[in-house]
């Protein structure tokens, strides 16, 4: 028996980034935090979601999602799909390095993702850059700001080599840690598109045979739980060009 693809009949497919605020002092609000943050959302890319508790909420507690959980120490990016969604390949880069009394080194997680229908596979990306780079009042600002600087422009030599090497359309996500919109017009010669709220982003782009497209009206959605950020999402789908 065939499973039934409810994407066949999504207008919209649905795109979140969230942070899930994970700390000692927030244990006891995680599990609720990530059903808020899943629920009615085709793919959620997390931050602040690394040590075995908010891992083993995530991937036991919700087995109707696939889960792209990386097993390494500092790494607190991840990726949830809903099935029947499937992973097709996936990997980490890091794009910021460990720096003594500052942060511990960063990664970029990220998945090839198949199964929405006409579409190609769609690359998915989550980051957290380091915080404090573009806060005045810190004394070590400029080295953070540095810092951030040369993971920007890793993190974009990365989203350039998935457009120039696969044509694939991308999905990137995550804590920037930083206002506004910074984000080229586009990458690899492909058409950026920008979403924010606060220091979380989600940025499109479109691929060599397809093209995203997103809702005249309402285009994006918050939602807010127990975390100190909102869940961003984005309505949008892939067209052929």
């Amino acid at each position: 028996m065939t499973r039934p693809n409810r994407f066949a009949k999504a207008k919209w497919w649905r795109f979140a980034t969230h942070n899930v605020m994970e700390n000692p002092l927030h244990r006891d609000t995680i599990p609720a935090t990530i059903t808020e943050a899943l629920t009615g959302n085709d793919i959620v890319m997390w931050t602040e979601l690394s040590d075995d508790y908010a891992e083993g909420v995530l991937v036991k507690r919700h087995p109707n999602y696939g889960h792209f959980v990386p097993a390494q120490k500092h790494n607190d990016a991840r990726i949830s799909y809903l099935k029947p969604l499937r992973l097709i390949r996936s990997g980490r880069k890091e794009f910021q390095t460990h720096k003594a009394d500052v942060s511990h080194e960063r990664y970029i997680t990220w998945a090839d993702i198949f199964g929405f229908p006409g579409a190609p596979i769609i690359r998915v990306s989550s980051r957290h850059y380091w915080p404090g780079a573009f806060n005045t009042s810190r004394k070590d600002m400029r080295l953070r700001r540095d810092q951030w600087m040369r993971g920007q422009g890793t993190d974009f030599d990365f989203m350039a080599d998935t457009a120039n090497q696969t044509g694939m359309p991308q999905v990137a996500g995550g804590d920037y840690n930083r206002l506004g919109n910074f984000f080229p017009k586009t990458i690899g010669g492909y058409k950026v598109h920008h979403f924010s709220k606060g220091l979380d982003h989600i940025v499109f782009v479109d691929g060599k045979f397809h093209r995203w497209t997103f809702p005249r009206v309402r285009k994006t959605i918050t939602k807010d739980t127990a975390s100190d950020h909102d869940v961003l999402i984005v309505l949008a789908r892939l067209v052929r060009r």
